[in-house]
C-alpha cells in the first residue's frame, strides 16, 4: 500500500476524530494509522459501572489502570477522564486515583460522579497537570483522602464544580497547607457549608 501524506492522513483523522466506528475502523489500515488513531479514541475515557459485570474480580477503574500499565501509548493519548460507578455504589481507592494522576501525564480533565474514597493516596511519579474538576454527589469513604489533599495538588486549576459532596470529605484538615487556586471558574452547587468554607479558605483568584 502507497502511503499518504502525513498531513493529509492527519487532516482524515481529525475529520473524523468524532466517530469512534471510523476511528476503529483505522486502527486496522496499518501501524501508523494505528497510532494516530488511538489518539482521538483514548482522548476521553469514561469508566462506568457497566465497564465490567457486577460479580467480576476487579472494579471498573482496577481494570483501567490495568490497561494504561501495560499501554503506556494510551496512557498518553487521554485528555480527559470521567469516573462514574453508580450502579455499583462502590467507593474509588485512593491508590488507584493516585495512580491514575501520575500515569496520565496528559490528562487536563477529571469528573468524579457517585463515588466515595477509601485509604491514603499515594503518588509515585510525575502528577499530571490538571486544570479542569468536577466532583458530583461524592458520599462518605472512611475520611482518609479529603477535598483539601486533592486540591493541594493542582495549583494550576481554573475549573472546578462540585454538588452534593460529603462533609467527610469536604472536612479542612487544620495541619495541611492551604492550596493556592487560580479559579476562572467555580460552581457550587448544593454543596455542603463545609465546602463553602473551604473554598473561601483556598481559591486566592476566582
Amino acid at each position: 500500500m502507497v502511503g499518504l501524506p502525513g498531513k493529509v492522513t492527519a487532516r482524515i483523522l481529525d475529520h473524523s476524530r468524532g466517530d469512534r466506528r471510523y476511528l476503529h475502523g483505522f486502527t486496522l489500515v496499518s501501524r501508523s494509522w494505528c497510532e494516530s488513531a488511538r489518539r482521538w479514541l483514548f482522548y476521553t475515557v469514561k469508566v462506568d459501572s457497566c465497564t465490567s459485570p457486577r460479580d467480576h474480580e476487579e472494579s471498573p477503574i482496577e481494570a483501567f489502570v490495568d490497561l494504561i500499565l501495560s499501554s503506556m501509548d494510551i496512557a498518553q493519548s487521554v485528555r480527559v477522564l470521567e469516573l462514574n460507578l453508580t450502579a455499583r455504589m462502590e467507593p474509588v481507592s485512593a491508590t488507584s486515583l493516585g495512580t491514575l494522576l501520575c500515569r496520565l501525564p496528559r490528562l487536563h480533565s477529571l469528573a468524579i460522579h457517585n463515588s466515595g474514597f477509601y485509604g491514603e493516596l499515594v503518588l509515585v511519579g510525575q502528577l499530571c497537570k490538571l486544570t479542569h474538576l468536577t466532583l458530583y454527589q461524592i458520599w462518605d469513604g472512611d475520611g482518609l483522602f479529603t477535598l483539601s489533599q486533592l486540591l493541594k495538588l493542582f495549583p494550576d486549576l481554573c475549573e472546578l464544580r462540585m454538588e452534593r459532596i460529603s462533609p467527610s470529605f469536604s472536612r479542612t484538615i487544620t495541619t495541611e497547607a492551604a492550596p493556592y487556586l487560580h479559579l476562572s471558574s467555580m460552581s457550587l452547587l448544593e454543596s455542603t457549608a463545609q465546602s463553602v468554607i473551604l473554598a473561601s479558605k483556598t481559591v486566592a483568584t476566582c
